[in-house]
């Protein structure tokens, strides 16, 4: 266990998750959609942050006001988080649309801190009082005031590297209510401030209403991350046990409010909670933790007695099932043909061409024999919006339009034709063919016995990637069956 979580592509694996909450696409998206070619040390920067098992408080803070924190080259990486989303680069016409459309910029920046880091869809007050939790549309404004410096910028640091990250504006801001949400109705100044119903640290800031920027983001990164607010840690919990389990205690990871699922087991959460802050908030202990227990070592058999009263299994009265995702699969496949390149790091490789006009196409994925960096892991892929590679799309990876905190999995006809069809799916068959050959030669039988091995072996690398018993179990009937 400990040599997994060792492993440099602990962090590629679990970054992947990450970059799924974060929305992070390497285009603009909207009408023109033109590509962040330096967006890219934002993902890296997560890799090596959970590598070495940086703390998630201050991997939090870092991503809220790590250009604060920690100036320089690291610090705008991290803070790339709040402008990872979609840009709206064709903003013209009336004062009504320019200004609706940064109000919807903040309201999407807001919303995703609110949901990532609490757990709280605090967006859904921008117009009137939140239907479900007691969060005022004046708190609302009052938390989006921190993100009123905020724009998405190309920068270039004192050495000379260029990052897409975010341009602070020092001039202070005036936030006030809109009235419905109408961006040229505004009403009721308001000052930095945190919703009072999250019980725990102070949610009055102490500053006032024209703060600067700084301080007002640092206030709250500050305030999401004290120990004594009692979602911050409940909600990473809750994504770890997402992903290990296949559903979270609370099976809404983005909302533990009033509208999300209920916990199925509240005092797990609640002491896995304090698991985490006795730790130091590291979470490689969490998942040594959650993989080690029983609850996670149990068969996966279906038992009638328990699937009558309980076929979700919610209760968890065994390992559910799960499927090996999009990135795994495709990895997986690029590991058995020996083709696997393990550079890591830098821009993404792109199997997409552009053509960059008024606008921007991204032209259908292409594949070739002589291009290695082809081969590179799919974390490193360069992912414009709206143009995802056959393969992954086709298995469920998710559309970086948007904050995706769990996937669909879903079993469809053309998962089937494309293991099929696909021409990166052919050109790992020749691959894994040739690999064959030149191990041992052209005799069949020798060819079956390192097919055989060559599996086994790539099952063993899949299992640090996902905890997929259903292929294990059909890959350890196979060898029997040989």
């Amino acid at each position: 266990m400990d040599g997994l979580l060792a492993s440099p592509q602990y962090g590629e694996r679990w970054a992947r998750h990450w970059l799924d909450v974060a929305r992070f696409g390497e285009s603009d998206g909207f009408e023109r959609d033109f590509p962040r070619d330096n967006l890219w040390p934002y993902r890296d920067w997560v890799i090596a942050a959970l590598n070495a098992d940086m703390p998630y408080d201050e991997f939090t803070r870092k991503q809220i006001a790590g250009d604060l924190i920690t100036p320089g080259f690291e610090g705008k990486a991290a803070v790339a988080f709040l402008v990872a989303g979609l840009h709206n680069t064709v903003v013209g016409g009336s004062e009504f649309m320019q200004k609706t459309a940064r109000q919807d910029e903040l309201e999407e920046i807001t919303g995703t801190v609110g949901q990532t880091f609490l757990g709280l869809t605090i967006n859904c007050a921008r117009c009137h009082d939140h239907k479900y939790d007691p969060i005022s549309q004046k708190e609302y404004y009052q938390m989006a005031s921190a993100f009123q410096g905020v724009f998405h910028k190309e920068l270039e640091t004192q050495d000379k590297r260029k990052i897409y990250s975010v341009r602070a504006n020092e001039t202070p801001w005036v936030t006030r209510v809109l009235k419905r949400g109408n961006a040229l109705q505004p009403v009721e100044q308001v000052a930095p401030q945190a919703p009072a119903a999250v019980t725990g640290p102070q949610a009055d800031f102490g500053l006032p209403q024209d703060a600067p920027d700084a301080e007002r983001c640092t206030k709250l990164a500050a305030w999401i991350t004290h120990p004594d607010n009692p979602l911050f840690t409940r909600v990473i919990v809750n994504r770890l046990w997402h992903h290990h389990f296949g559903t979270g205690l609370v099976n809404t990871p983005n909302d533990l409010g009033l509208n999300g699922g209920r916990p199925s087991h509240p005092q797990l959460l609640d002491w896995l909670a304090g698991e985490l802050k006795a730790n130091g908030y590291r979470l490689k202990p969490l998942h040594r933790l959650m993989v080690t227990s029983n609850a996670y070592r149990q068969s996966s058999k279906p038992r009638p007695q328990a699937m009558a009263v309980d076929a979700n299994n919610r209760l968890l009265w065994r390992k559910s099932p799960a499927r090996l995702d999009a990135e795994s699969l495709r990895d997986a496949m690029l590991q058995v043909s020996g083709l696997l390149n393990l550079e890591a790091g830098g821009p993404g490789f792109r199997d997409v061409a552009g053509n960059h006009n008024d606008g921007t196409t991204y032209y259908t994925p292409f594949d070739k024999d002589d291009d290695p960096s082809l081969n590179r892991r799919s974390i490193y892929r360069f992912s414009p919006r709206g143009q995802r590679s056959a393969i992954l799309e086709t298995f469920d990876c998710p559309d970086p339009a948007t904050t995706a905190p769990s996937r669909s999995v879903t079993t469809t006809p053309m998962q089937a034709l494309a293991l099929l069809n696909n021409a990166f799916v052919l050109r790992m068959a020749n691959g894994f063919a040739r690999r064959a050959e030149r191990e041992v030669g052209t005799d069949p039988n020798k060819q079956t016995a390192s097919s055989a091995a060559s599996l086994t072996s790539t099952a063993k690398w899949c299992m640090t990637s996902s905890p997929d018993r259903r292929f294990r179990k059909g890959l350890s009937r196979w060898r029997n069956d040989r």
